[in-house]
């Protein structure tokens, strides 16, 4: 049986760990930087699967990651900045990250440092 998607909290958005002041970013800038975020998220999302060990001890947490992204879309050192507290969890978390890459290269062509919390969370009756 494939696995299910785990839930991903709306509240805890992806997010550049070193964004230039705001002022320094026209609008027209802020908007493609923010959509494209949307996008890489939308992509770890639906490569995010709960693994079924996990499932079955009733494992819940979230692992917070820190990456970056190329100008080409690849994927730079994954590192785990806040773990869940579970082992499995956080391996989880950073496959699925690689998984996901490569990614549509950044707006501008620049490099982005980018902070994700990935959330592994049961839904009661499950």
């Amino acid at each position: 049986m494939p696995q299910e998607p785990t839930h991903q909290s709306a509240q805890a958005p992806i997010q550049t760990a070193a964004e230039p002041p705001q002022s320094t970013l026209s609008s027209q800038q802020r908007e493609a930087e923010q959509s494209y975020l949307a996008r890489l998220r939308a992509k770890i999302q639906s490569c995010l699967r709960y693994p079924m060990m996990a499932r079955r001890l009733g494992l819940e947490g979230s692992t917070q990651l820190r990456f970056s992204v190329h100008a080409d879309g690849s994927v730079g050192a994954i590192e785990v900045l806040h773990s869940a507290g579970h082992h499995t969890l956080d391996e989880r978390a950073v496959a699925t990250l690689q998984e996901a890459a490569p990614f549509e290269p950044p707006p501008q062509g620049k490099v982005l440092n980018i902070t994700v919390p990935v959330l592994f969370s049961l839904q009661k009756g499950e």
